[in-house]
């Protein structure tokens, strides 16, 4: 049996960031993930959770389509879905995985939060939560603390 994951609230496609996340990827497109998102992934993929490893399997199939401008590591997703089955996460759009970034110092400056949608791991995203430090996928991602 495996577990669900909770769906948030609906995503407005025409305001949604992700829109074109987890777009199929012609097989010759592949390129390995970035070592920032791949470790974050692997951190934050709990292997003991059903879905998660069902994600996982879609790891070898999944390359960046973008990331964000601003610096911060939040990645956009491509995945070959004709090469690996989604992971029962339910339709739509909904949070995979979570991780809070926690400094040296112990602080939390913020968050990492992986997406999925319909099934397929579609973006992840940083977020920020303190004007003092900067939170960012290479600085921080090795400091992710699963919720």
């Amino acid at each position: 049996m495996t577990e669900p994951l909770a769906a948030g609230p609906p995503v407005d496609p025409s305001t949604d960031p992700s829109a074109d996340a987890a777009a199929p990827l012609p097989a010759d497109a592949a390129a390995p993930l970035p070592a920032d998102v791949a470790a974050a992934l692997e951190t934050m993929l709990d292997p003991a959770r059903p879905v998660h490893v069902a994600l996982r399997r879609q790891l070898p199939h999944l390359s960046v389509l973008s990331r964000c401008s601003c610096g911060c590591g939040t990645a956009f997703f491509a995945v070959r879905t004709d090469e690996v089955e989604a992971a029962p996460t339910g339709p739509g759009t909904v949070v995979a995985a979570s991780a809070q970034i926690i400094t040296e110092a112990g602080e939390h400056p913020g968050e990492v939060i992986v997406f999925t949608r319909d099934g397929y791991l579609s973006w992840l995203e940083v977020c920020s939560w303190s004007d003092d430090i900067e939170v960012t996928l290479s600085v921080h991602g090795s400091s992710l603390s699963p919720y």
